[in-house]
């Protein structure tokens, strides 16, 4: 089981992203207090887009080629979230 799922690390990230303008606003004014608050951002991003869940498996060929031979087809998406 995940400890952090997708909904959760936004959630926190948006909490964490939150603090670092309640920082930057009291301890870091003016340009440096903007520069802490884009590189937390960064990171954040940088750390979300490493842990997206990636389906290698997945191809679009397969629905496409039953699609095309017309015959009925239902597509079911399925999503671990």
């Amino acid at each position: 089981m995940q400890f952090l799922n997708q909904y959760s690390y936004v959630l926190s990230s948006l909490a964490a992203l939150l603090g670092s303008i309640a920082a930057a606003a009291l301890w870091f004014p003016g340009t440096v207090g903007l520069m802490v608050v884009l590189l937390v951002l960064v990171g954040l991003l940088a750390v979300g887009s490493a842990l997206r869940y990636r389906d290698e498996d997945a191809s679009s060929t397969m629905p496409d080629a039953l699609i095309g031979q017309g015959s009925p087809v239902m597509v079911v998406l399925f999503s671990h979230f």
